[in-house]
C-alpha cells in the first residue's frame, strides 16, 4: 500500500532496541501537484492518528502498548518547503491532542 491508499495503514513493526511502534507511510509520488499530493498525505496521516487515537493499535497489538509510537514517512521524491511546513503544523497538532506519535521522514524529524 502507499500514501493513495488513504484508508489503510501501509505498516506497522515494532523496533525492540528502541521499544518503538514504527507505522510506516509509503510516499512514492512526486511533487508537480503539491496541493493534490498533500491532500492525499493529510488523509492518510489522519487515518494513522484515527488509529492510535481511538485505541485500535493497542487493541490490535496489545503487546505494543507502553510504546512510543513513530510515524515515519518514506518519501522516494523529497518533499517542497510546503510539505515540511504541513508536517511541522500537524506534529504539532499531534502534541495538542497529546497522541504519543513523532513525526519522522527519511529526510528529518520534525
Amino acid at each position: 500500500m502507499t500514501v493513495e491508499d488513504t484508508a489503510f495503514i501501509d505498516a506497522i513493526a515494532r523496533d525492540e532496541q528502541s521499544k518503538t511502534v514504527v507505522m510506516l507511510i509509503s510516499d512514492h509520488l512526486d511533487w508537480r501537484d503539491v496541493n493534490a499530493h498533500l491532500e492525499k498525505l493529510i488523509k492518510k496521516i489522519d487515518v494513522y492518528m484515527q488509529y492510535v487515537a481511538n485505541g485500535e493499535i493497542r487493541d490490535r497489538y496489545p503487546d505494543y502498548d507502553n510504546h512510543a509510537i513513530e510515524l515515519r514517512i518514506a518519501f522516494d521524491v523529497p518533499p517542497p518547503d510546503e510539505a515540511k511546513a504541513l508536517l511541522k503544523k500537524v506534529q504539532g497538532r499531534i502534541v495538542e491532542l497529546s497522541l504519543p506519535i513523532t513525526i519522522k521522514t527519511n529526510q528529518q524529524s520534525f
